[in-house]
């Protein structure tokens, strides 16, 4: 966590600071306490004096390495489930401690991110019009704020933060990584690190094996329509943003509805005067429903402000596509392609978690 933290730029140096950035270092703030509380530690030293098989297990080295990749995490745990007298609980203890570290990095890099950007030069890089800043301004405000409120709530209640599977927990710092990588890349000109490079690459890989996986089993339809998205980003064609656009904003819609059939959510409201307009249930409801087996308040409204955002991100890009296609560069057309694709992943992820 220290070395991390020791390459961060020092805000105090920044002459105003956002309201973005001070909500993202108060989250890292509460990630360093979290950690500090020897909490997970403590959890640690718990579980190898429970099952002493752990010190002979060779998906510890993987776990216990909080730079190792997604996949080889995820193999780890299938690992340890498997063992004889594993129980739920028990894994959901370990993969809090060995993902910390992997948490706090992909917080701390949004946190770098957030630092060099200045809100008055939001957009500047893809000619942005001026209308658009005070809106997404607000919404990232909003955005940042929900994630602090989360780890936040996980300082004050530890056991929140464990009682969340190892899916799950990872969801809100990979989504507030990936935004402050496309705000970072529309309003500053600059060159990603190697260590963001990096983490990129795995998000895009495991997007790529998550999606293939997971969209077929719910309608074969909507891979391909996730892949003639990419094809047409990854084309010459002149239309390729708003192409990309329209696809990645109809994918999510569609499985946002799929995942909250309207007369099952209707069934399930106890609140029908907020959660159904003009006989339809809103985006907040079907989040809700989605969420109903999760309980966690400021996860939910972190997911929520995430949908926000995402599509606000795809508007921007597919409204403005002709008049700034000349400036938009790879770098920032594969930062919107990995925010939407880590949407639909996530999306998909929670229905299969808590089905």
């Amino acid at each position: 966590m220290s070395s991390i933290y020791d390459g961060l730029p020092d805000i105090s140096r920044v002459l105003q600071e956002s309201s973005a950035l001070v909500a993202a270092r108060s989250a890292n703030l509460s990630i360093s306490r979290l950690i500090g509380s020897n909490l997970v530690v403590e959890m640690s030293k718990v579980l190898q004096e429970k099952h002493s098989s752990f010190a002979v297990h060779n998906s510890l080295a993987a776990l216990s390495n909080p730079l190792s990749s997604y996949l080889q995490h995820e193999q780890g745990l299938a690992r340890l489930a498997s063992l004889p007298m594993i129980d739920k609980s028990t894994i959901s203890l370990f993969a809090a401690n060995s993902s910390i570290g992997r948490i706090a990095e992909y917080s701390l890099l949004a946190e770098k991110n957030f630092a060099v950007i200045e809100m008055a030069c939001l957009g500047s890089q893809i000619s942005m019009d001026e209308k658009y800043r005070p809106l997404l301004s607000e919404t990232l405000t909003n955005y940042s704020k929900s994630f602090s409120d989360l780890w936040e709530s996980y300082e004050s209640t530890p056991r929140s933060f464990v009682e969340l599977s190892p899916t799950l927990v990872r969801i809100p710092p990979i989504e507030y990584f990936n935004t402050s990588s496309i705000i970072e890349k529309i309003s500053f000109k600059g060159n990603d690190d190697a260590e963001e490079e990096l983490l990129t690459s795995d998000l895009l890989i495991e997007n790529e094996e998550t999606l293939t996986s997971l969209l077929p089993k719910m309608n074969p339809d909507l891979l391909n329509l996730w892949l003639g998205a990419k094809q047409a980003l990854e084309s010459d064609n002149i239309d390729k943003v708003r192409h990309f656009a329209t696809s990645a904003r109809e994918l999510i819609t569609q499985v946002l509805h799929i995942l909250s059939p309207d007369n099952d959510l209707i069934r399930w409201t106890n609140n029908p005067v907020e959660h159904i307009q003009n006989g339809k249930p809103t985006r907040k409801a079907r989040l809700l429903f989605i969420l109903r087996d999760i309980n966690n308040d400021h996860f939910k409204s972190f997911i929520e402000a995430d949908i926000k955002a995402v599509l606000q991100f795809i508007d921007l890009f597919q409204e403005g596509a002709h008049s700034v296609k000349s400036k938009l560069t790879d770098n920032q057309l594969m930062a919107l392609k990995l925010k939407a694709e880590s949407t639909l992943k996530y999306l998909l992820q929670i229905y299969y978690e808590t089905k």
